[in-house]
């Protein structure tokens, strides 16, 4: 990784802040013991809820079972990724 970085940095002007917690709006949390990557976009929610005067709305819980099993359709031979959910 710091080759692929001092690269990028003959290249680019960049800084490095670390390791990455937010992209493109969207909440990143990596746990490395576990093994997990979790993604979350409840700011940019509460934003477009403000926006449409919504933020008051009723809660319902996702149509999404607890436990979903995604499998790549590229080609590659991989194992099948587990989805969570949680409530």
């Amino acid at each position: 990784m710091a080759q692929l970085k001092g690269e990028l940095k003959n290249h680019f002007t960049m800084t490095d802040l670390g390791e990455m917690n937010k992209i493109l709006g969207i909440q990143v949390t990596r746990d490395c013991k576990a093994g997990t990557l979790k993604i979350a976009q409840s700011a940019y929610i509460d934003k477009i809820l403000a926006h449409f005067n919504m933020a008051d709305a009723n809660l319902v819980a996702t149509p999404l079972s607890k436990k979903n099993i995604l499998y790549c359709i590229c080609g590659a031979k991989s194992e099948p990724i587990y989805i969570t959910t949680s409530t």
